[in-house]
């Protein structure tokens, strides 16, 4: 089975992850900027996470399949996440330096040493002030685990070799890392070794089954979603520690949204275009809405109007808002120069965002 090119409720899905990791770290802000405690921290916005993971396990997949088994194909695939994922992360980081450099009162856990800055610009694991694994951009720890699966599945294709094997393997050893305890060792090298990893292979997993046609009956995905979100969102934190096996947690129900929303792909009613929009924008959104967000706790600190409830509001406000900025000025543009003049044995390589292209774009 041919899986379609644009799977409209998979874009619905990274704007609702986005946005539960801005209003996840909205609350935070309330925490270490009005410092103020009658506000709860809403921890169940950073399983936003794991449905991007699976997410991206699931797109890999689908936009790889005339990849595989090619002889170039681990080049392409190598290029197209090069250059999707680096200019804006790389952009981002820097205006994280300079703005610590100008205002060293807002460094609140980056390392601005030089160590620091180059591990983050190569996406390898470094440790912060208060000696977490955590780079330069403080978001930019889930894009290391995104590199390294790239890399796991650009070797794969580099074999031509069976990637659900070959990147499966590997993450189902890592993982193995939580219930050894492995990753709280305090050294980077452990930052893999914990069962989050496989969320990416959960992805992989529910892409096969769509591929292969085994799509789920419309009222159980329903189910699926309405359930697994719910579990996401609402339900888990307060019921499981985030320390206890995250993909065993956090990752299935993540992966039985994505199977849901794919399997109901074609069937899905109206979708306001505005929505589809900030999927679109969600990977900027990501990445900018912590340089901007604090922004509306520190002004009403300064206003005296110590309001938790206004801090949040104008915190997803100002995230939205730079982060959909910043993917028309800046993630677009940049898309668009290398699809102009970025080659591969002289046909244009088409970028693939979390999702697959528009049909004849």
């Amino acid at each position: 089975m041919r899986a379609p090119q644009r799977y409209v409720g998979l874009q619905v899905l990274r704007a609702i992850a986005a946005l539960a990791v801005v209003m996840y770290h909205a609350t935070v802000f309330v925490f270490t900027r009005l410092h103020v405690f009658f506000a709860p921290i809403w921890r169940c916005g950073s399983n936003g996470v794991d449905l991007f993971f699976v997410l991206s396990g699931f797109v890999i997949v689908l936009s790889t399949q005339r990849l595989q088994g090619t002889r170039d194909g681990w080049k392409i695939f190598a290029e197209r996440r090069l250059t999707r994922i680096v200019p804006l992360y790389w952009i981002a980081t820097l205006i994280k330096v300079v703005l610590l450099k100008f205002d060293a009162t807002a460094n609140l856990t980056s390392d601005l040493s030089f160590a620091s800055i180059s591990k983050a610009v190569f996406f390898l694991p470094s440790v912060n002030a208060l000696g977490d694994i955590q780079p330069v951009l403080n978001v930019g720890w889930t894009l290391n685990m995104e590199m390294f699966f790239y890399l796991l599945f650009t070797i794969a294709l580099f074999f031509r070799a069976n990637v659900f094997l070959c990147v499966g393997l590997p993450l189902l050893f890592l993982s193995a890392g939580d219930f050894l305890h492995i990753q709280g060792a305090g050294t980077a090298w452990t930052f893999y070794a914990q069962s989050i990893v496989l969320e990416f292979f959960f992805g992989m997993l529910v892409a096969l089954a769509i591929l292969r046609g085994k799509r789920l009956p419309a009222w159980l995905a329903w189910l699926a979603v309405v359930g697994g979100l719910y579990a996401l969102f609402a339900l888990l934190p307060p019921v499981w520690p985030k320390e206890i096996h995250t993909a065993w947690v956090q990752g299935i129900p993540a992966a039985l949204v994505v199977y849901g929303a794919a399997s109901l792909e074609g069937r899905l009613p109206h979708i306001p275009a505005w929505l589809i929009f900030l999927g679109d924008a969600s990977y900027a959104i990501y990445l900018f809405h912590g340089l901007c967000g604090q922004l509306s706790p520190m002004l009403l600190v300064k206003l005296g109007i110590p309001s938790p409830v206004l801090s949040e509001l104008g915190t997803v406000a100002i995230s939205l808002a730079v982060g959909s900025l910043a993917y028309l000025w800046l993630d677009l543009p940049i898309m668009r120069w290398f699809k102009q003049h970025v080659l591969f044995h002289g046909k244009p390589v088409l970028h693939v965002q979390e999702t697959l292209p528009r049909t004849g774009a």
